[in-house]
């Protein structure tokens, strides 16, 4: 009984702190401009590689090349150079820059007490902002993919999906949104120790994803099946749990001035 009202209690407050970076969340203009460069993306890489090649020797011939490459590259969907970075992997970079600016102005406008006053578990904190992150990533990855389809149609790019098939690419798409709860946390643990020193917190936070851009590659290629989702949904809790811890020791041991 005492165990079932413990959980029940970390329910509400968690629940309490969620509503309410839900609710600033969605009243930050950085999240649309992060949505809207996430949608962007696709068809500025389109047509900046196209624009420099003849037409017969085209690197995108195919608008999946611009979300993600199949693991080994077999069916010419795997490509190399810019196109090999510039993809769907961009929004964990932009996950990045919203999640520092986000936490950091909590600190600078000493908005923190507050919250501490009224909520004081840390891991409260650590759990909100990682659930706001995964949601805010989550629409990125959405909003980059729905760029692609657009800028593939406009393009008149080809949506066969080669070996890949419809539910790879769907399955692709689940993994890299699972992903977010392995970046999010990273990116808390870099801005709650950095505080309201935004600039430390960016560069902090963009050198730990290009560190793990690897990660968001290798772990969900475009031929992604059902094993890659819970391989991915694994690592957000262990690796994601672990580094939540992290960011809970933290605040609980760092002054928050």
């Amino acid at each position: 009984m005492r165990q079932a009202t413990q959980i029940d209690t970390f329910r509400q407050r968690v629940g309490s702190m969620i509503r309410m970076d839900f609710y600033r969340l969605v009243h930050t203009p950085l999240l649309y401009i992060m949505v809207a460069v996430s949608a962007l993306i696709p068809a500025l890489v389109l047509s900046m590689v196209s624009a420099n090649e003849p037409g017969a020797a085209q690197t995108f011939t195919n608008v999946w090349q611009v979300v993600e490459m199949v693991q080994g590259g077999a069916d010419g969907l795997g490509i190399m150079g810019m196109a090999l970075l510039c993809n769907i992997n961009m929004v964990f970079i932009f996950a990045a820059i919203l999640v520092s600016i986000f936490v950091s102005h909590d600190y600078s406008s000493g908005f923190i007490k507050n919250i501490f006053t009224v909520h004081a578990k840390k891991v409260d904190y650590v759990v909100s902002k990682t659930v706001v992150g995964v949601f805010a990533g989550g629409g990125m990855v959405l909003a980059y993919l729905i760029g692609a389809l657009l800028a593939g149609v406009l393009a008149g790019k080809s949506f066969d999906t080669g070996s890949a098939g419809a539910i790879g690419v769907v399955m692709c798409v689940l993994s890299k949104i699972c992903l977010m709860g392995v970046f999010v946390p990273l990116y808390l643990a870099v801005a709650v120790f950095f505080k309201q020193r935004l600039w430390l917190t960016i560069i902090g936070a963009f050198v730990v994803g290009i560190l793990f851009y690897p990660v968001a590659m290798f772990s969900a290629p475009l031929n992604s099946t059902l094993l890659n989702v819970l391989l991915c949904v694994a690592g957000a809790f262990l690796l994601g749990g672990a580094v939540g811890w992290v960011c809970d020791l933290i605040l609980r041991t760092r002054d928050l001035a």
